[in-house]
């Protein structure tokens, strides 16, 4: 038995509508798919092309930016040789200036030293006349000037060690002794000084001939456990001078009292004790 053919029809189309509702979205969203894939690829282009643009201005601002630098690193330099010029000149100039200054100070320096030095001399000249009045007075007129250089060099100790002297340095204080009265003969030693002292006189006359042949016989005898006495220079015995006077003399207490003065070994001078000064011979 066959099939009706219109039913055959019938159902074709009904077949033909089921795939048509089917397919029909299909199609749609390849289409779809493609719009959008095209699309995409539009924009895509349409992005590279902004990018690319987007480089080249920012090459190009980049480049300006550049050459607007290099312009002003060209005008830097111009101004920093400018000012290395300038500096140069003020360089030079100063170098000028502080030549002459140097040699100005240099001859102003010269100067100075001249005028001191001629100020030393003055106050030298002055001190050196002070000394020769007070040498003068204190020695009642005018000196030979031998005599006078013998006096001043005399003067200069005592100045310079402020020994007592009633004439040339009245002022003066002396040291600070530290008498040693030795056991046995009659010896004092000074601890301040070093120097060890017969403590009297030697009875003998006041001349270097005198002085002579009591220090041979002294030491001949080892007075005193010595064989080395001798006459004391003219510092020496200055410095047993003190400012006050102890009974008849000068010098300290512990000294026999009958010595009036002290023969030294300078053979131009004598020391007198009693009046606290020295006297010419």
């Amino acid at each position: 038995m066959g099939v009706p053919l219109a039913q055959i029809i019938f159902g074709g189309i009904v077949v033909g509508f089921v795939l048509l509702n089917y397919i029909q979205p299909l199609v749609n969203l390849n289409t779809q798919k493609a719009n959008l894939q095209t699309e995409i690829s539009t924009k895509k282009t349409d992005y590279n092309e902004i990018k690319d643009r987007l480089e080249r201005i920012e090459l190009e601002a980049r480049s300006k930016a550049l050459e607007q630098l290099s312009d002003s690193l060209k005008i830097e330099q111009a101004n920093l040789a400018a000012l290395n010029d300038s500096l140069s000149r003020e360089t030079a100039a100063l170098a000028h200036r502080t030549k002459k200054a140097e040699f100005k100070l240099a001859s102003v320096q010269k100067r100075i030293s001249v005028l001191n030095t001629q100020e030393k001399e003055l106050q030298a000249t002055i001190e050196s006349e002070k000394v020769r009045v007070i040498i003068t007075a204190a020695f009642g007129g005018s000196l030979d000037s031998e005599t006078y250089a013998n006096v001043l060099e005399k003067y200069q100790i005592i100045k310079a060690k402020n020994y007592y002297d009633s004439r040339l340095n009245p002022d003066g204080k002396g040291i600070d002794h530290q008498f040693q009265l030795q056991p046995g003969d009659s010896v004092i030693f000074d601890a301040a000084t070093g120097l060890t002292w017969q403590q009297s006189g030697s009875g003998y006359g006041s001349s270097y001939a005198d002085g002579e042949d009591y220090l041979k016989k002294i030491n001949a005898e080892t007075y005193g456990g010595y064989k080395d006495w001798r006459l004391p220079t003219l510092e020496e015995a200055m410095s047993l001078m003190e400012p006050e006077r102890k009974r008849r003399l000068y010098i300290a207490e512990q000294f026999d009292a009958e010595q009036r003065f002290i023969l030294t070994s300078d053979k131009l001078s004598a020391f007198e004790c009693l009046g606290g000064r020295f006297r010419l011979r």
